[in-house]
């Protein structure tokens, strides 16, 4: 008499093989995930920063706003800062380190002095996965000049 199906053995085996390629996959759609997560975080930074200069320098030279109109804040319950223009929300979510929201103060950089209309600001975005020891955050300074009449 002929017996019919697989042996335990090769049910063992292809249950086995099975495994291995489930865990393959599901490795690779976590190596995906993290890669989005740390592209699209990476991308919010670049808007949230574009934005920000786009707005300062639009303000600052187009409508001869004083670069004082900007203002950096701690948010109302959260362990964030908020730049705030003319007491108006303009970006959220800000690096907020031990000294508070006082980074964002450009007359004490020394950076622009002796230049007429010069401003010269940093913003400290948070990192979404610090390394060991590394800051959480990632600072972006730059320059903003006032067109001279």
């Amino acid at each position: 008499m002929r017996h019919r199906g697989f042996s335990l053995v090769e049910l063992l085996v292809a249950l086995a093989i099975g495994l291995l390629v489930t865990l393959g996959a599901g490795q690779l759609f976590l190596s995906s995930f993290n890669s989005y997560q740390a592209v699209t975080h990476v991308s919010r930074n670049q808007e949230i920063v574009v934005f920000v200069v786009n707005t300062m320098i639009r303000e600052i030279r187009e409508k001869d706003q004083p670069a004082s109109v900007f203002k950096l804040m701690p948010a109302v319950n959260s362990d964030t800062c908020e730049l705030m223009r003319n007491s108006k929300l303009l970006v959220g979510g800000l690096y907020k380190d031990e000294d508070g929201c006082s980074y964002f103060d450009a007359d004490d950089t020394g950076q622009c002095d002796d230049i007429f209309g010069c401003n010269f600001f940093t913003l400290k975005l948070p990192r979404l996965d610090p390394q060991d020891g590394g800051p959480e955050y990632e600072e972006v300074s730059f320059h903003v000049m006032e067109r001279q009449p």
